[in-house]
Order: structure tokens, then sequence, then C-alpha cells
């Protein structure tokens, strides 16, 4: 009999083992090291604010913000980076996810003659929220350009009238794999 519950206590023991380390922090962050993962960025990546500051986090895991028309981003663990000068987006392994809005959403919003650029090997994930009235996956109010050998997923969230997976005010250079996925509008009729 005691045998026995020397063999059950050792089961009990490895299995809360098991439960404690499935339930332990994936993405670890140590001084001095590089992260080995991105973060999910839940909210628009609008780097169009003028007045405005555009809050990410860094890869020292402090909450920073800027203003994303004058400042160079590239200590994101966002897994982007944005220079402004050249009005450039780079996507390493981002996943960003739109949040619900009454208004208008988006997933990433870019200023005119942006480029977004795709790093080898890695795969990027947009999804815009959910919206009472527009939602878009990729907006520009004017043209843009995607390059770049990685690949992009671009979905668009639920929306009462449009769903726009990419959308420009005037046209968009696709030079990569990009895969889009627009959800059906909620529409009353």
């Amino acid at each position: 009999m005691v045998r026995r519950k020397k063999g059950h206590r050792l089961i009990s023991v490895i299995l809360t083992l098991c439960i404690l380390v499935s339930y332990s922090p994936q993405n670890i962050v140590y001084a001095g090291t590089e992260p080995t993962a991105t973060v999910v960025r839940e909210g628009v990546l609008d780097l169009t604010l003028n007045t405005e500051t555009l809050a990410y986090i860094s890869v020292s895991g402090e909450v920073k913000s800027v203003n994303p028309t004058t400042t160079p981003i590239s200590d994101t663990m966002e897994g982007w980076s944005w220079i402004p000068s050249s009005r450039t987006l780079t996507l390493s392994g981002a996943d960003i996810k739109g949040t619900f809005e009454s208004s208008t959403t988006y997933g990433i919003k870019l200023p005119a003659s942006a480029k977004i650029v795709l790093e080898d090997g890695t795969v990027n994930n947009v999804v815009a929220g959910k919206s009472n009235v527009d939602s878009y996956g990729i907006y520009s109010s004017g043209n843009f350009t995607i390059e770049g050998s990685g690949e992009l997923n671009v979905i668009s969230g639920m929306a009462s009238n449009n769903s726009w997976g990419l959308a420009s005010d005037s046209w968009i250079s696709i030079y990569s794999k990009v895969n889009v996925y627009a959800q059906e509008a909620m529409r009353s009729y």
C-alpha cells in the first residue's frame, strides 16, 4: 500500500510539472539578447498620424510612443519596422490584428506612396477588425507597393457596409506572394 501511494505521488508530481511548464510564457526576452518571437499587435498600425503618437512594444519589452511621420521605428518586437523618409514598412513575421470599432477599422493604414517590404522567409498576417461601417485589411490614401520574398496574408474584417482586403484611393502594385481574403459585408436588405 505504501509503495502504491508513492507511485501515485510521483505521477501527481510529474503531471503537475507538465501543467506548469505548459502554462509558462513562450516569448521570454532576456536582457541583452534579441527576442526569439514576435508579439501580436492588437489594434491598427496607423502610420499616417501627424499630431498623435503611435504606441508599440520595443525589443526591451517596454511600450514606446513616437510620431511615425517623423521618427524611424526599428526596435519593435511586433515584427515590423518603419522608415518615414522613404515611407517603407518592412514586415518580418508581423501578426497584426485590428479591433472592433464603431467607425471604419483598419489592420494597417499607410500614407500615400508607401512601400511594404516582406522580409525573406517570413509569413506576415494582417487582420482588420470588425466595424459598424467599413473594414480595410491594408489601406492607403494614395498608391502603395508590396514587394519582397516573404508572404503576406490579409483578411478584412466583418463590416456593415464595405469590407476590403487591400484598398487604395489610387493604385496598388504587388511584386510578392499576397493572399487576400475579404469577408462579406453584413448588409440588411
